[in-house]
């Protein structure tokens, strides 16, 4: 112990005899540990941060290209009449479900505001186990062209735009002018894809859309 201490004392008197060195030495040694800071905080976001889900590890994300392009990346679309063919020919997945993110202009109480949406299909809390703090997810008639409305908010659209009422189930909100009934509020920090803010159902009209959409 007292042979490093006298070199850690000789080393700091070279060191500061070599103020120009020295300085560059720290300069250096710092945008390194910032650098190498930034690559792995990255890394641990991107690859090694376990999914914030139950069963993670189970899940999967399914997409498609085109027969005529078999070299184009796949994009993870699909258009609904393909989603039901897998999901009937399916013998292996547990639960399957369609998602689609966008954009809704909200409205309530005389409040306006654009917010990030996602039309879903009915399965697609149980594929998160997202199960709905309050109320529930869709039912399948209100996944059919022209069934009933109804939207699911996000916790923190429930808090900061709706007050956080416990008596919320059944309330409307408007959607491009078009009231939607609240059928549920989803569990804390469940906002999947992208920050979305509420649900609606999928309600896609197969017969006239095909499988182009």
């Amino acid at each position: 112990m007292d042979r490093f201490l006298q070199d850690f004392k000789v080393a700091l008197r070279a060191l500061a005899r070599q103020r120009g060195f020295t300085a560059v030495a720290i300069v250096t040694l710092a945008l390194g540990v910032g650098a190498t800071t930034a690559i792995f905080s990255v890394v641990y976001a991107v690859l090694l941060r376990p999914l914030p889900y139950v069963q993670a590890d189970r899940l999967v994300h399914l997409g498609q290209t085109a027969r005529n392009a078999p070299t184009e990346p796949v994009d993870g679309s699909s258009s609904h009449m393909n989603f039901l063919d897998w999901q009937r020919a399916s013998r292996t997945i547990a639960q399957m479900a369609l998602y689609a993110g966008s954009r809704s202009i909200i409205s309530h109480q005389g409040e306006a505001d654009v917010v990030a949406s996602a039309t879903v299909t009915p399965e697609f809390f149980e594929v998160f186990h997202a199960t709905p703090m309050l109320g529930r997810g869709f039912t399948a008639d209100e996944d059919r062209p022209n069934g009933p409305r109804a939207i699911v908010v996000s916790y923190g659209f429930w808090q900061q735009r709706l007050g956080g009422r416990a008596d919320v189930l059944g309330q409307s909100i408007e959607i491009s002018g078009a009231p939607w009934p609240i059928v549920g509020v989803a569990p804390p920090a469940f906002e999947f894809p992208r920050a979305t803010r509420v649900w609606l159902p999928v309600r896609e009209n197969d017969q006239r859309c095909g499988r182009g959409t």
